[in-house]
């Protein structure tokens, strides 16, 4: 069997690579199955002595660890951005809303003084003063009533 790690395509070249050569390599070629993986962490804890296969899985325990501890904060992050965010939409929604409301509710209150003035005979200057509005705007409230 001479085939290179590069022209490896069946599962039966990959077990035979990985048999001939599983004492020489000194990383796990990525194009290995999960099982030849499995077979190739075994057979590299299996030269070592009791004290390296401990730290070895020392080592796994605390990579594990780290990997559970980044993906339970990107989590947690995740989770009270998103809940701040939607406060904060929330929060700002209802103040836009609220404000806009307002400015509505202006509009149509100061609208209601411009028709009445008007009605009553008030000329438009008058009602300008009245109502703090330029000429031009009274006119056009006038004009779409």
């Amino acid at each position: 069997f001479i085939k290179t790690e590069e022209e490896l395509e069946t599962i039966q070249d990959k077990w035979i690579y990985f048999i001939k050569n599983a004492g020489d390599l000194n990383y796990i070629p990525d194009n290995l199955e999960q099982e030849l993986e499995k077979a190739f962490n075994v057979a590299n804890e299996a030269g070592l002595s009791e004290e390296e296969l401990e730290l070895q899985h020392k080592k796994k325990d605390w990579i594990y660890i780290q990997k559970s501890s980044i993906e339970l904060a990107t989590k947690t992050g995740l989770q009270q951005g998103l809940e701040q965010g939607l406060e904060q939409g929330l929060e700002q929604g209802l103040e836009q809303g609220l404000e806009q409301g307002l400015q509505q509710g202006e509009f149509n209150a100061t609208t209601k003084m411009v028709l009445n003035a008007h009605q009553i005979g008030l000329p438009i200057r008058t009602i300008s003063e009245l109502t703090g509005l330029r000429e031009d705007e009274i006119t056009l409230i006038l004009q779409n009533k």
